[in-house]
């Protein structure tokens, strides 16, 4: 099993297309509990399909290597919220946290000890960031900062904005119960941060985040309790289950 240090949060990454191998998608399919394997047949689209095996296999996999788990024994339930969690009865569980967001080409799954945990992955399709949309779920300064940049970087900013909006929210596990615009991050070079409001009765101090770039055409975030006054450190993997991974060096901007 591989050691979770406390300060760590483990990102790993599987690119859809790349995992096409027959034999090897039904070892994944082997590992799904029977729910799983029904839900994955009422996909209609055969990409959102084979995207939902591979969340499950990517999930199942990983986990098991952190704790005395097979892939194929692992229980999960949602809250009322629709996050999961960990059912299974085993030492060590409870510290556990894991997240999982993903695009039509990437799944990323978050893993960390003893913290909440947000993650969040968007194509960053051009055509989809715009100056309405900020209005409507962006902070006040969030909107005014997007307007104040070149028209050719808004779209970059936009997608900032979106998915650290995304992964605090999940962080939280509070789902749209936290009002989107009652919060807002500020972003000055590779220097993040958090702006709350009492709408969302929260301390910025008591988050770290991250800016990633899995991929040219894609942007992520990542938000994670902090868990004292030791830096947290960040390590991303691009993995096939069950087969090989490598290093992911992805352009990282975060605070400190």
């Amino acid at each position: 099993m591989m050691r979770l240090e406390n300060t760590e949060v483990r990102l790993w990454f599987v690119f859809c297309r790349e995992i096409q191998d027959e034999a090897l998608l039904a070892r994944y399919r082997t590992l799904l509990s029977e729910v799983e394997r029904q839900q994955e047949r009422r996909f209609y689209f055969p990409q959102d399909r084979h995207r939902y095996l591979l969340t499950r296999a990517l999930v199942r996999t990983v986990l098991s290597r952190y704790l005395p788990v097979l892939p194929q024994d692992w229980q999960f339930a949602a809250d009322e919220h629709g996050r999961p969690h960990i059912v299974n009865s085993v030492p060590g569980v409870d510290d556990l946290s894991f997240n999982i967001s993903h695009t039509r080409e990437i799944v990323m799954l978050g893993v960390t000890k003893r913290s909440a945990l947000g993650v969040d992955v968007e194509g960053a399709n051009a055509d989809t960031a715009t100056v309405a949309l900020a209005d409507r779920y962006f902070s006040v300064a969030e909107a005014a900062s997007l307007r104040a940049l070149p028209q050719a970087a808004q779209s970059e900013r936009f997608f900032d904005y979106w998915t650290l909006k995304e992964s605090y929210i999940k962080a939280r596990g509070l789902g749209l119960a936290l009002p989107l615009q009652g919060f807002g991050f500020e972003i000055r070079g590779p220097q993040l941060s958090l702006q709350g409001s009492p709408a969302v009765q929260d301390a910025a101090a008591r988050w770290r985040l991250w800016l990633l770039r899995p991929s040219h055409d894609h942007t992520a975030a990542v938000c994670v309790e902090r868990t004292g006054i030791e830096p947290q450190t960040l390590v991303s993997s691009k993995i096939v289950p069950l087969a090989e991974e490598w290093p992911l060096d992805p352009i990282i901007r975060g605070q400190s």
